[in-house]
C-alpha cells in the first residue's frame, strides 16, 4: 500500500511538472496553424455588415492576417518593441516567429484603408521613442495617417507621452482593480481614476467581462471617459451591448453563450483552450523541428 501511494504521489508530481513546463513555456502558436474559417462562422460575417468601429483581435501572423482581412477591416495585433523594429508577437507567453509590423503593412494591398490596434507589450520610457520613430516611418512609407492608429498599454506615464505626440491612446485597466463587483477597493480605485484624470488617454480599455464593474466602480469617480472593449465571439458585434464603446475587438469566432455569460465558465474554457492549443502546438512543432522558429 505504501509503494502504490509512493508511486501515485510520483505520478502527481510529474504531471503538475508537466503541467506548470507547459503553462510557462514560450512557444510559437502558429507553426501548425491551418486558419481557414469555420463555414458557420463565413456565413454569419457574409450576411451581416461589420460597423466601422470593429477590430479583429491577434492578427499576429501572415496567415491570420490573409484570412481575417477577407472579413474585416481594422486589426489588432501585439507588439514588442525591438529597437527598429516592431515586431508582432504576444510577449511573454510566444516567440518571435519574425513577423514585424511593417511586414504586415506590406501585405495589405491598400494599407490606407485600414486601422491598427497596437497592444504594446513592453512599452515604457526606454522605448516609447523607438516606437514613435518607427511608427512615423510606417506612416510616411505608406502615406497612413496618425488616427488610423491606436496604442494601447499599461503605462499610463508614458501613454501621456504619445498623447503629446498626437497619437490616439488606451488605457488597459488593471484587473486588479475589478478583483470584487461591490467596488470594496476604492483606495485603489481612486488611485486609478485619478491617474486618468490626470494623464487623460484618450480612451481605457477593458475586457467585457468587466463592463458592469467599470460602469459601478470606476466611471462614478472618472466621470464619462470613451470606452473600448472586447469579446470572443463577433456575436457581441450585433447584441445591442457594442454601441457605447469608441472601438471594439473581436475574436474571429462563435462561442457559446454559457461561455460567454459566465466567468468562471468563461476562465475554465479559456484556459483549457490555451492548454490543448499550446499542447497540440508543442507536439506539432516538435515534429516539425519549428517550436523555436
Amino acid at each position: 500500500m505504501k509503494r502504490i501511494n509512493k508511486y501515485l504521489i510520483t505520478l502527481i508530481f510529474f504531471i503538475v511538472i508537466f503541467f506548470l513546463f507547459i503553462k510557462y513555456l514560450p512557444y510559437n502558436p502558429y507553426s501548425c496553424e491551418l486558419k481557414e474559417t469555420d463555414i458557420k462562422l463565413h456565413n454569419f460575417l457574409r450576411q451581416r455588415d461589420l460597423p466601422s468601429n470593429i477590430y479583429v483581435h491577434s492578427t499576429n501572423s501572415p496567415t491570420r492576417l490573409v484570412e481575417y482581412a477577407k472579413y474585416y477591416k481594422n486589426f489588432e495585433v501585439d507588439i514588442y518593441i525591438d529597437r527598429n523594429n516592431l515586431d508582432i508577437f504576444h510577449f511573454p507567453e510566444h516567440i518571435s516567429i519574425n513577423f514585424s509590423f511593417r511586414n504586415l503593412i506590406s501585405l495589405l494591398d491598400d494599407p490606407k484603408e485600414h486601422d491598427y490596434w497596437l497592444d504594446v507589450k513592453n512599452l515604457d520610457s526606454s522605448n516609447v521613442n523607438d516606437l514613435v520613430t518607427n511608427i512615423n516611418a510606417i506612416k510616411e512609407e505608406s502615406s497612413l495617417s496618425i488616427d488610423q492608429f491606436l496604442i494601447e498599454s499599461r503605462n499610463l506615464a508614458v501613454l501621456k507621452i504619445l498623447n503629446e505626440e498626437g497619437f490616439n491612446t488606451a488605457f488597459y485597466l488593471p484587473k486588479s482593480i475589478f478583483s470584487n463587483s461591490d467596488c470594496s477597493s476604492p483606495k485603489d480605485l481612486e488611485f486609478i481614476a485619478d491617474k486618468i484624470n490626470i494623464i487623460e488617454p484618450v480612451y481605457i480599455s477593458f475586457p467585457l467581462t468587466f463592463e458592469s464593474e467599470v460602469h459601478s466602480c470606476l466611471i462614478p469617480i472618472t466621470g464619462n471617459v470613451p470606452m473600448i472593449s472586447w469579446a470572443n465571439s463577433v456575436e457581441y458585434i450585433f447584441s445591442g451591448r457594442t454601441k457605447e464603446y469608441k472601438k471594439f475587438m473581436v475574436d474571429h469566432a462563435l462561442v457559446t453563450d454559457l461561455r460567454s455569460q459566465n466567468k468562471t465558465m468563461h476562465f475554465l474554457a479559456s484556459h483549457y483552450s490555451d492548454f490543448k492549443i499550446k499542447t497540440s502546438s508543442l507536439f506539432c512543432s516538435i515534429k516539425k523541428n519549428s517550436f523555436y522558429q
